[in-house]
């Protein structure tokens, strides 16, 4: 297995541990709408589609809950919130530059 391959598995026993541990009534994690969904489309290999979790991101009810937590909790993998490490990263420096 490669580092990077086994980044993306640690990213996935993380989200299970995450929404696993979520307690209390409406928290934002009992309703997001990849619950329903298999957690490796949040997590695809260097070069793959993101494009189903995306989709579901865009139609789920806590996606910006969703956003602010990876954005706070500085996640480096996945797509949360609909956006992927990547454009998460360009938003932080971009908050930066205007906070400049």
């Amino acid at each position: 297995m490669t580092a990077a391959g086994w980044a993306d598995d640690g990213a996935v026993i993380l989200l299970r541990v995450l929404m696993s541990q979520q307690s209390g009534p409406a928290h934002w994690m009992d309703l997001a709408a990849c619950r329903e969904t298999d957690p490796d489309a949040y997590f695809p290999d260097k070069g793959g589609s993101s494009r189903q979790a995306k989709a579901v991101c865009m139609r789920c009810e806590v996606r910006l809950q969703c956003l602010e937590w990876a954005m706070d909790n500085d996640e480096k993998f996945g797509i949360w919130g609909g956006l992927s490490d990547r454009q998460r990263r360009a938003r932080r420096v971009a908050g930066k530059e205007r906070a400049a």
